[in-house]
């Protein structure tokens, strides 16, 4: 079973950079557990037709209002990640999408057995099982706030975004039993440097690791490293 996932290098920006060194080992997290990992790129973006229809390349867009004006090109980034999620799932069916820096140390295939499409496993949508529609949904969400006069309520970063004018997702757990709940929280993504990292099998190596407590020394590679899990 395919997992997807996204990475296109913005020049001259290490966290691109360094972001770049964790798809290799993303992916081999990802096939040790039975997945065939893809990883989508801007080009892939491009063949939604939504790509041309925003104003993504615009730096004063509504997508990057209340962000710093030096971030605006990994936050656009961003957004042609979604992109290109939901176009693969219009091209081949319900799909889990799992961001690059998410590892996997247990998450097996069969687990999408027991979860409803358009289910997250993770609070910030790191980790999402994605169905025709949710994609649509996301993408009318993308279409609204890209076109319509700018209203300073809450972050333009995309998953602040895609909460505010999605309301279709939902997380794993959400109707389940308190047993169940509990048994689902072992799949629901844990975070580095969070109580739960050694608990769940999966983890997200996001940058705010290092507002968690990891070494700022150390790049993310190092951490999953030294994390020693895979």
């Amino acid at each position: 079973m395919n997992v997807i996932s996204y990475f296109n290098l913005i020049p001259n920006f290490k966290f691109s950079l360094e972001s770049e060194e964790l798809i290799n080992i993303w992916e081999k997290s990802w096939q040790k557990h039975g997945w065939n990992p893809i990883v989508l790129n801007e080009e892939y973006s491009k063949n939604n037709e939504l790509f041309h229809k925003l104003d993504l390349d615009n730096p004063d867009a509504n997508f990057y209002k209340t962000i710093n004006s030096s971030m605006w090109r990994y936050h656009r980034s961003c957004y042609c990640r979604l992109l290109a999620y939901c176009q693969y799932v219009r091209e081949n069916g319900a799909t889990l999408y799992a961001d690059y820096d998410v590892m996997n140390y247990g998450f097996k295939p069969s687990i999408l057995n027991f979860a409803k499409e358009n289910s997250y496993f993770c609070g910030e949508r790191a980790v999402v099982y994605l169905g025709l529609e949710g994609a649509e949904q996301m993408e009318s969400a993308l279409l609204q706030f890209s076109s319509e006069e700018f209203k300073n309520d809450g972050s333009s970063a995309d998953v602040y975004v895609m909460g505010r004018y999605t309301n279709i997702f939902t997380p794993v757990y959400k109707n389940l039993e308190t047993n169940e709940k509990a048994k689902w929280a072992y799949y629901y993504v844990g975070h580095s440097f969070d109580s739960n990292q050694d608990e769940t099998v999966l983890v997200h190596y996001d940058g705010g690791c290092y507002t968690r407590g990891a070494d700022r020394k150390l790049s993310r590679l190092q951490i999953i490293k030294e994390h020693n899990r895979l």
